[in-house]
């Protein structure tokens, strides 16, 4: 069972990857935050991108919208539980990868290889988040067996498409059903979290990860199952869409943010308000 007020996770890891996260896991936040600023810094002082005449002002603010929680995540690392580790890990993973595609954008480099290997940390790390949250074993199983069915065919999807391309492309087709099986996941545990015995279920951090989920990849879905079309229409109608994608993931990212707040707040009470009721499995 996942609780929110310890960081004890009796989950679906291995005792060996447990252990290994606990020890190496806050270097490795470390080191990609560190990157997330090292290589914004570099290109932008160094470089010298055309930032302000290539990437719309909506892309840079949502690009750096990340540093909000992930500079609060690191600040309490030891606060979190690992479910949160796991998604700050995700965190930082987006910011450096976001930062990354605007600067290949900006200098007019394609950047679909880094979005097609994202898409897997991406899902992966988000489905490994919701599966060690439920509370029922046979739905952290479901969540669990799922991760590698479906990477399994996104390669497949993402090999087929790049016999029939003649160049990379944006994955409309793998993004779209990773956002399906995502969202059902938020819904999922939303739907656990709600069953439980929970006096504030506002105080909880699970709530604000789910929202964010669901905001983000509901918002998107239509997006990125005709990005194609919205490619290769006016350059009005791509900005419209960058600014409304942009929109979702700062309200995403604050979201997360304020999921770190929620469970500084129940590890610094005495009690916790959320008090899980035993169910069977």
């Amino acid at each position: 069972m996942s609780t929110d007020n310890g960081r004890t996770t009796s989950g679906y890891i291995p005792d060996g990857l447990r252990h290994f996260w606990e020890s190496a896991g806050p270097t490795i936040l470390k080191v990609l935050a560190i990157a997330a600023v090292i290589i914004p810094l570099y290109y932008g002082l160094i470089e010298r991108p055309p930032w302000k005449s290539q990437v719309p002002l909506a892309l840079r603010l949502s690009s750096f919208s990340s540093i909000i929680p992930t500079a609060l995540g690191i600040w309490f690392l030891k606060r979190l539980t690992l479910e949160l580790r796991i998604l700050l890990l995700f965190i930082c993973t987006a910011w450096l990868v976001e930062m990354l595609t605007v600067m290949y954008s900006a200098q007019f480099d394609p950047n679909y290889v880094i979005l097609h290997i994202y898409t897997f940390i991406e899902f992966g790390l988000l489905m490994l988040v919701f599966a060690l949250w439920q509370t029922r074993d046979k739905f952290r199983r479901i969540l669990a067996y799922t991760v590698p069915v479906i990477v399994v065919a996104l390669i497949y999807l993402k090999f087929w498409r790049a016999q029939t391309q003649s160049q990379p492309m944006f994955d409309d087709i793998a993004m779209t059903i990773e956002s399906v099986v995502l969202i059902a996941a938020a819904l999922l545990t939303l739907v656990e979290l709600t069953s439980e015995n929970i006096t504030f279920v506002f105080s909880n951090p699970r709530f604000y990860v789910i929202s964010a989920v669901l905001l983000y990849f509901a918002g998107n879905i239509v997006i990125f199952a005709l990005s194609h079309r919205v490619l290769g229409d006016a350059n009005s109608v791509r900005v419209i869409v960058w600014t409304v994608q942009s929109a979702l993931n700062v309200i995403a990212n604050l979201f997360y943010a304020y999921a770190f707040l929620c469970q500084l707040r129940l590890t610094r009470s005495s009690h916790s308000p959320e008090t899980p009721r035993t169910r069977p499995t």
